[in-house]
């Protein structure tokens, strides 16, 4: 009867020790895909901010320039293919 308990034992050890090698692995992991989302999440951030600011600079360009000289034409301040060259007629 002494033998059985100490094997049972044991074998109750064992799992518990591959249980918490088990347990250490899936934090582990988990530690590893909250980093990978924490750096996507940072770059997207990051990506965004870079393009909104690249977007107040040229407009700040753009009011530069036309503080400068009114007189410009839309055509030369901004090179853009949604603005027209000039404001059509309504047929109506």
């Amino acid at each position: 009867m002494v033998k059985f308990i100490t094997a049972n034992s044991k074998a109750e050890n064992i799992r518990k020790r591959d249980f918490k090698n088990a347990l250490s692995d899936m934090a582990d992991q988990l530690r590893l895909m909250d980093q990978k989302i924490t750096v996507a999440a940072d770059n997207s951030i990051e990506q965004e901010f870079q393009s909104h600011q690249q977007e107040l600079y040229h407009s700040i360009y753009t009011l530069n320039k036309l503080q400068q000289n009114p007189q410009l034409k839309r055509k030369e301040l901004v090179h853009n293919r949604f603005i027209p060259d000039q404001a059509d007629k309504r047929l109506s």
